[in-house]
């Protein structure tokens, strides 16, 4: 009866993926989807090529690429993907799609990939991730997505075109002719008249076929069509089971898939591993995974007993749930463990594993089952796990749900007060409070700090709350954008971030180590004093590498290519690459987010419009991985690029709102840029009286504190209007003007037209500095408006005309090195 039956009709279908790129296979549950996939992928299997599977148990894109990455790891391509978390952002996307092109350019063999229930996954940066894979100039690799869903758009099919196969439910259900071919190979002999019943009845869904056949071969002839699937499940698969069997599969029915060990623990049967097995052999909706070595229901059935669990009593549905919770904690799957506690009813333990978890798996559940267990918690059970309070006080503050997080640290003080903990366990429990309630003050710099201060008063160890290699800056590029809030008052700023940040390393143990050093290179930058900038940035520069804080270092090399386009430096064309390199081995993909925003600013002001990131030239900033503080600070970089893109009425139109949430924190630093960028618009657009009050406004915030640079780096745009209005401000415009100078000097060395240096046309050295981006022929296509194919002989032809060969990274960083060295 477990037959596996694929139909010569099937087996077309399923070679034709090996002639596709992207394979999308669509039918309703019970069609035989997986079925004929794996059924396929083995025989692939058996003739050396390399099978690589994923299934998705739900929404959740961490799971999702822990699963992917779980695919790979007997591979070198899968050591390499591991070490970071899911790509988010297209450049950290186009580094997964390099690092994949480099494993499977040179190989013979085909590679199948294939992403089973893909209708559980609403998270559309999964999608975009498997079609950017089929964008690398390979012919070896086949992906393949099962759903019951339809899973493309429409211009994600016409970007897919050609490449595209598709296998469709009339596909895989089965013609009269193929269910007799079935019938028989499963041995079931039927009469004309009861093929035609069956037929008729199962519409060719294989699930109502086989369970069908499963019920005649018991000798309880054809089932009545009027049940429906579970029914019929039920009456030919659960029914005449013995007690044991039936226990196994109500229990095991919550797991997505399940070890040996696991039904062990959760069923408590010691003879449970024979018991599997039999199922696996005896019944096609129980299927062992090879690669996992572990088991997995067939939706249908995990339906059936999910809905003869929940008849259970709801004391003994709790005890299994709780087991549950235990097995995934005692794996340090937290996520898995709270969401069982949480079902049990058990939200003590939910909370302990909160605090055990830090808060770094617990970003991955949905705020809104978090704040529903706090509101099902006891002030007791709240009170009885103060290490999961101060975890959730910390991820409240990031969800912006402040009278929440205010309400848990009154239960903390409460609880601290009336237990009997030991003196130094109440005031590290005391300090972690302080510290965390010292985000309500961002940016006052001076509250933060007596907050931390008294934190260090109180605490002998470092906070369990604020992870060492968090992001310090929210993602900033610059820490100055943050803390700068007042006119007049930059220096006591700095003075007082000097002071306070001490104590900050010492509760964090160096979380943002350098920020202060930063900071003070970026006020001196700003007012142009350039050498005391340059060696506050390599003190900051030493600070942060020491502890590794890439944010600081981030904000770093934001500052870099500034100071160089002011003469003071040498401009380096590959500080971008050296730093995406640098960034593989990290975990952390909201770097990539803001190394790209560095560049875009950067690239905005030498006029580069052809090498933005994709995402920030068209505007994406919703779909970007940004926390809300690091927001209004993208922004600024966006209307850069748009005054760089001569969309000056667009400049005017967004920023009425940037710069009501920007006064609002306040930023004031970045208010300062939106008044000259508002200035360098309506100038562009002959509105000379708007552009003046915006000027005048800007040198009002400016001047106090000597900051120039801001209207240096718009000097392109400003000129006329600050010379126009030098009178007020002869001093500080004489400044901005000879600084403006220094900077239009150095822009003209590194736009020269070099083309002719490397034996390239203008067509072809655009091209050239667009595949130094990472980006792939269509996007080049998509950016210079070329034809796809167009692309890639010309890129033939560069490499041919440079000598360039080798392994596609390795031509990429021979030809960023000859751009790099252009005079």
């Amino acid at each position: 009866m477990n037959t596996i039956y694929i139909s010569e009709r099937m087996q077309e279908c399923l070679r034709q993926i090996e002639e596709s790129a992207f394979t999308t296979i669509i039918a309703p549950m019970g069609y035989g989807k997986t079925t004929a996939v794996s059924w396929y992928l083995e025989k692939r299997r058996q003739m050396g090529d390399q099978v690589f599977r994923v299934n998705i148990y739900s929404n959740n894109i961490n799971l999702f690429w822990k699963s992917f990455c779980g695919a790979f790891h007997n591979t070198e391509l899968g050591k390499q993907i591991s070490q970071f978390d899911f790509p988010m952002g297209e450049t950290a996307v186009g580094l997964l799609a390099e690092t994949v092109l480099d494993y499977l350019c040179h190989r013979e063999d085909q590679f199948f990939l294939f992403i089973d229930d893909y209708h559980l996954m609403n998270d559309g940066r999964v999608l975009s991730m498997l079609i950017k894979l089929t964008d690398i100039p390979v012919s070896n690799l086949h992906i393949i997505v099962a759903s019951r869903n339809a899973i493309l758009s429409q211009s994600e099919d016409m970007h897919l075109g050609q490449r595209r196969h598709a296998i469709a439910t009339g596909d895989l259900r089965l013609n009269p002719t193929e269910l007799s071919i079935y019938c028989r190979r499963c041995g079931v002999s039927m009469s004309k008249k009861q093929l035609a019943e069956l037929s008729e009845q199962s519409e060719g869904w294989f699930s109502a076929v086989y369970l069908n056949l499963k019920s005649i071969s018991m000798g309880k002839g054809l089932l009545d069509g009027r049940d429906d699937v579970l029914g019929m499940m039920d009456h030919t698969l659960v029914e005449g089971l013995n007690a044991g069997y039936v226990e196994l599969l109500q229990k095991m029915c919550l797991a997505d898939e399940f070890s040996l060990q696991q039904a062990e623990y959760i069923t408590e049967q010691t003879d449970v591993a024979d018991r599997v097995r039999n199922l696996s052999a005896s019944n096609a909706f129980v299927r062992y995974l090879p690669d996992t070595q572990t088991y997995r229901f067939h939706h249908m059935l995990q339906e059936c007993m999910q809905k003869q669990f929940s008849r259970l009593p709801s004391e003994e549905q709790a005890a299994c749930r709780t087991r549950y919770g235990k097995w995934h904690e005692s794996q340090r799957q937290y996520t898995q463990a709270i969401n069982f506690y949480d079902q049990a009813g058990d939200r003590r333990s939910a909370l302990r594993v909160i605090g055990l978890d830090g808060g770094t798996q617990l970003a991955a559940i949905a705020p809104e089952r978090i704040l529903s267990l706090l509101d099902n918690c006891t002030e007791e059970e709240l009170m009885a796990e103060l290490q999961g309070l101060l975890v959730l006080m910390r991820r409240l503050f990031s969800w912006q749900q402040i009278p929440r997080m205010l309400k848990i640290k009154d239960v903390l003080l409460k609880a601290v007060s009336q237990s009997e903990l030991a003196e130094d366990e109440r005031n590290n429990l005391l300090g972690n409070c302080d510290l965390i309630m010292s985000f309500l003050y961002y940016n006052d710099i001076t509250a933060m700090s007596q907050l931390h201060q008294s934190a260090c008063r109180l605490m002998s160890r470092p906070s369990i709350s604020i992870p060492k290699n968090g992001s310090f800056t929210f993602g900033s590029p610059s820490v100055l954008m943050m803390f700068h809030r007042e006119a007049g008052k930059l220096d006591s700023e700095i003075n007082e971030m000097n002071h306070s940040m001490p104590y900050y390393y010492q509760v964090t143990d160096g979380q943002g180590m350098g920020a202060e050093q930063i900071m003070e290179a970026e006020a001196f930058f700003n007012r142009g004093q350039f050498v005391d900038a340059h060696i506050m940035l390599e003190k900051a520069r030493a600070s942060a590498a020491g502890e590794q804080q890439n944010y600081i270092l981030l904000c770093c090399d934001f500052l870099s290519p500034r100071l160089a386009l002011c003469g003071q430096l040498p401009y380096q064309e590959e500080w971008y690459e050296r730093k995406l390199e640098q960034f593989k081995a990290s975990r952390d993909p909201m770097l990539f987010t803001v190394l790209d925003g560095c560049l875009a600013y950067v690239h905005a002001l030498l006029g580069r419009v052809d090498r933005l990131p994709i995402w920030l030239r068209d505007g994406k900033l919703a779909e970007a991985n940004l926390l809300n503080p690091a927001r209004p600070m993208f922004e600024i970089i966006y209307n850069q690029v748009l005054l760089a893109q001569k969309q000056y009425a667009v400049v005017i139109g967004r920023s009425e709102g940037l710069l009501k949430s920007c006064q609002a924190i306040p930023y004031l630093l970045c208010e300062l840029h939106i008044h000259i960028q508002l200035a360098a618009a309506y100038y562009a657009l002959n509105r000379q009286k708007d552009a003046e009050e915006e000027l005048r406004t800007a040198l009002e915030i400016a001047v106090p504190d000597g900051i120039l640079l801001p209207f240096v780096e718009n000097g392109v745009y400003l000129r006329e209007l600050l010379t126009a209005t030098q009178r007020k401000y002869p001093q500080q415009i004489s400044a901005i003007l000879a600084c403006a100078d220094e900077m239009e000097n150095v822009k003209r060395g590194l736009s020269g037209n070099n083309s002719a240096d490397l034996g390239l046309t203008e067509s072809e050295l655009a091209i050239a500095r667009l595949i130094v981006q990472r980006k792939t022929r269509k996007e080049i296509a998509d950016t210079l408006y070329l034809a796809e194919h167009t692309v890639k002989n010309k890129l033939t032809h560069i490499y041919d005309k440079l000598h360039i060969s080798g392994k596609p990274t390795e031509k990429r960083e021979q030809l960023t090195k000859m751009l790099s060295n252009e005079k």
